[in-house]
């Protein structure tokens, strides 16, 4: 449900943008702020309250430094110390899994606009008809050509 009211948020944010640029614009002017201050604040204000380890140590620990890198959208759910005997261990933020899916979504879309998608506005829906396909099919080839169970917990990927 959230991509898909997103979808329909960014379909008309693309349809208002009187250029691609705009667009692209409006997209960086709505993540990346929000992802910024979410980052600072789980690493510089929840973390340091609650790790166990020293602030020198985690501050120096290089998972400090890769949990920063969620800001550029390459996402990393691990703080040194931090919530380290929760039911599921070690996790900071997992909702973040959806910033490099929005992006890689934002890119396609402006991809879309620049074959020109808006002019033949067939081009969106088959692309996302392939795109849905190209995803079956890889999920399928890596669960060796077997559909998952419904009752059973996704295979990690």
């Amino acid at each position: 449900m959230f991509f898909a009211l997103s979808g329909f948020l960014v379909a008309g944010s693309l349809e208002r943008s009187k250029t691609t640029l705009t667009f692209i614009g409006l997209r960086l002017i709505r993540i990346y702020p929000a992802l910024a201050v979410e980052v600072a604040l789980s690493a510089f204000l929840i973390g340091m309250a609650v790790t166990a380890f020293p602030l020198v140590t985690y501050f120096q620990d290089p998972l400090f430094l890769k949990y920063l890198l969620n800001v550029i959208g390459d996402i990393h759910y691990n703080l040194p110390g931090v919530f380290e005997n929760n039911p599921v261990p070690k996790i900071v933020n997992a909702q973040l899994w959806t910033v490099p899916v929005e992006l890689m979504c934002y890119v396609a879309l402006t991809v879309l606009v620049l074959l020109g998608g808006v002019q033949r506005k067939i081009l969106i829906p088959l692309a996302a008809l392939g795109l849905a396909l190209a995803r079956l099919i890889l999920r399928l080839h890596t669960d060796h050509w077997r559909f998952p169970n419904p009752g059973t917990a996704p295979p990690p990927s």
